[in-house]
């Protein structure tokens, strides 16, 4: 099924699967309970493609999120919101493909993006990341400040830095490989 929408906001616990969102301020704003998306495509917003807002919760599979407009984040998950995301590929010039301020929960499971300045973004909370490919951005595959995150079986290749870390960074790293941009 294909459909189109502008902004979707979620009270309650919603499925989309097989679901294409195309242009918009947003392509989907969880505000409170949880959305699941499988299947999804997303492309053209003018803002983030998912916002995830405080005590909301986003579980993101096998889908397609690609930025038409650079400097706006691809998921953007606000203090105290929970995102997994599972079998993603970010495409295009999104500043950050994932972007989070403090989350109660984030998982990234096989996560892959391509020409975002910077693959993750994570300012305090805790993050769970494994088999995630960062490609070809400008700026630091993965930046961490304030949080405690895992990285398992992560590639980073052609940004500027691998990882940086900001203050009150804790990393417990596998398997971590970077190929920097000469």
């Amino acid at each position: 099924s294909r459909a189109f929408a502008r902004r979707v906001e979620f009270l309650l616990a919603v499925r989309l699967e097989r679901v294409q969102i195309q242009g918009g301020a947003a392509g989907v704003v969880v505000e409170g309970g949880r959305a699941v998306l499988a299947a999804v495509s997303l492309s053209g917003q003018r803002g983030p493609a998912i916002e995830v807002a405080t005590g909301a919760e986003l579980v993101l599979t096998d889908s397609r999120v690609q930025a038409s407009v650079s400097e706006v984040p691809g998921v953007h998950v606000l203090q105290g919101g929970k995102a997994e995301l599972v079998q993603v590929r970010f495409q295009g010039p999104f500043r950050r493909a994932v972007d989070a301020t403090q989350p109660a929960a984030l998982r990234l499971r096989k996560v892959q993006t391509q020409d975002a300045l910077t693959g993750l973004w994570v300012r305090g909370g805790s993050a769970v990341v494994e088999g995630m490919e960062v490609r070809g951005g400008r700026g630091p595959g993965l930046y961490v400040a304030g949080a405690t995150v895992q990285l398992r079986d992560v590639r980073v290749e052609g940004h500027e830095y691998g990882l940086l870390t900001g203050e009150g960074a804790h990393i417990d790293a596998a398997l971590f490989d970077t190929q920097i941009a000469v």
